[in-house]
């Protein structure tokens, strides 16, 4: 994800990172006259800001992600064990180089009858990546060959001034997609809502009003029945959806209301609903412990970056050092209390490694030592600053957020009392925190990330040393070459070896520093069963909901 919207998007999330909507169910799965008679398994849920239009080009809010998702429909679909289902690509295959893919689209139809084509994915990838459309994820087109610089062209019209992107449709059923260069991962973020496809001809004929959610085309397990700003969206299970055998749920209906997260916790308690997704922070930790609240990985991290053409920070000993001195438990189970794990590395819980359902932190283990106050007095004093002495007065540069502030003073407490380093807070928004790293105008400053992919690679390739965010001012050679090796080798055993390569000799050098891994809490009831909160991308999965 670009700089921007990192800052913007994951950096004021510190407690537990929840997903804004709340799915309910009438007892015996049954739902009153008014909400549409004895539907069976009909759901309802509640969900915050959503409105008559919906747009996966622009789309940025979670409920509105989660009903794209079960709208619609990419040419691949994340499961549960973290492998890809094959959705609207039958099959696809690749190059030698592993810059080209072919792409066969299944048999499928809209909920109007028509046919789903390729013609309907080249109509929506170029939508994005018009200048007129203003979309926050066209970057993750970039990957394709001239995506970037038709993005950024002034002539709407024609794109980047005539020049073609790597995106073209055979035939009705041959989607060919070419890559700046290779890319392994490129498949991997496929099932994120912007890669969806829209009916191209509808579109064409009626512009936005095509997504208008009273009439709206969808090809996912779902289909709108109808929209209202006051009621909400009703939704059904689409009988056009090619694998619509394995949708258990007859419908849904998406309630909005204003209640907040203790009203809805009040009333998940009563039995009137069965999933919570907006748990309450007030007596979290006591609820963890029982296991009445549940968490969920999500591809995030929350950390900072020191920077390193400053001195003593360019000294490998003062990093090790004030890494050693965070009692990083100390900080999820006392100051943050919500499920949050202590980072064992610099990428997260939740990335698959070598097969489905492996985890690449599992893999990797545990790279960060421990807390371990007389070792990092050690190694200070090794690096000339006995007990602090004549060590600089350390800025700490963090989020205006209070949140953000009680994560930095914790830190700041910790240094000082364990090494005698004192210690200045400065908060800031993201912009001129963003602009100060630039510049490298700080010596510490909050760094936290999230996936766009279900992939390690992109919590590592920004610290390659022409990486335009990478702003340590740390160069490594082998760090690279580890990198572009993963970059380039479609082999996935081989390309996963060199990525654990990468993060261990970035974890040993500490330009970076991990503090916790971000989680979702969720509470639900024990017949709402197959229900998937994905670590990346629409937040909460549908298709495979049924009740016990």
């Amino acid at each position: 994800m670009s700089a921007d919207n990192k800052y913007s998007r994951f950096l004021q999330l510190i407690t537990v990172i929840s997903i804004s909507m709340l799915l309910f169910v009438a007892s015996g799965c049954t739902t009153t006259e008014e909400d549409g008679g004895n539907r069976g398994a009909y759901l309802n849920y509640y969900a915050t800001g959503l409105s008559e239009h919906i747009d996966p080009a622009l789309e940025e809010g979670d409920s509105g992600k989660q009903l794209i998702n079960a709208l619609y429909e990419g040419l691949v679909r994340l499961k549960p064990d973290g492998s890809l289902e094959k959705a609207m690509a039958e099959a696809w295959t690749s190059d030698e180089e592993g810059k080209t893919y072919t792409f066969m689209i299944r048999e499928a139809q809209w909920s109007d009858g028509s046919a789903v084509t390729a013609y309907d994915f080249v109509y929506a990838w170029k939508r994005v990546l018009s200048p007129d459309t203003e979309s926050p994820f066209a970057y993750m087109f970039y990957d394709i060959k001239n995506a970037k610089a038709y993005h950024h062209s002034e002539d709407s019209a024609t794109g980047a001034g005539g020049v073609e992107i790597g995106v073209a449709a055979l035939d009705d059923k041959t989607l060919v997609v070419e890559l700046e260069q290779a890319n392994p991962t490129f498949v991997k973020k496929l099932f994120h809502p912007v890669f969806f496809p829209l009916p191209s001809l509808l579109m064409q004929e009626k512009g936005t009003e095509g997504l208008n959610l009273n009439g709206i085309v969808t090809n996912g397990p779902f289909s709108i029945v109808s929209f209202d700003n006051q009621k909400g969206c009703e939704l059904e299970k689409n009988d056009l959806y090619w694998d619509h055998d394995s949708v258990m749920l007859e419908g849904m209906f998406w309630k909005m209301t204003e209640d907040n997260s203790q009203d809805i916790w009040g009333m998940f308690e009563k039995g009137q609903i069965d999933l919570c997704v907006d748990v309450p922070q007030g007596g979290l930790s006591e609820r963890l412990e029982t296991g009445e609240v549940r968490t969920s990985p999500l591809l995030a991290n929350y950390s900072y970056q020191f920077n390193l053409t400053k001195e003593p920070f360019d000294d490998i000993r003062v990093r090790q050092a004030l890494s050693l001195a965070l009692d990083r438990r100390g900080m999820t189970e006392e100051l943050l209390q919500g499920g949050q794990s202590p980072s064992q590395g610099l990428v997260p819980r939740g990335t698959v490694d070598q097969y489905p359902g492996a985890d690449f932190r599992l893999a990797g283990g545990n790279l960060l030592s421990g807390y371990d106050v007389e070792k990092a007095r050690a190694l200070l004093a090794e690096a000339g600053y006995p007990e602090g002495e004549g060590f600089p007065e350390l800025k700490i540069l963090t989020d205006e957020q209070s949140e953000h502030q009680y994560v930095a003073e914790y830190i700041q407490k910790q240094w000082e009392n364990e090494l005698g380093i004192k210690c200045v807070i400065t908060a800031l928004s993201w912009q001129e925190r963003a602009a100060k790293v630039d510049r490298r105008e700080y010596d510490l400053a909050l760094s936290s990330w999230s996936a766009d992919c279900y992939d390690a690679s992109g919590f590592l390739k920004r610290f390659m040393s022409r990486s335009a965010l990478n702003g340590t001012g740390w160069r490594n050679q082998e760090f690279d070459e580890r990198l572009k090796e993963a970059q380039s080798n479609i082999e996935e055993e081989v390309r996963l070896s060199a990525l654990h390569e990468a993060e261990e000799i970035i974890m040993r050098e500490m330009p970076v520093l991990p503090l916790f891994d971000y989680t979702s809490a969720y509470a639900v009831k024990d017949h709402v069963l197959g229900l998937y909160l994905p670590p990346v991308g629409a937040g909460v999965e549908f298709k495979w909901v049924y009740f016990e």
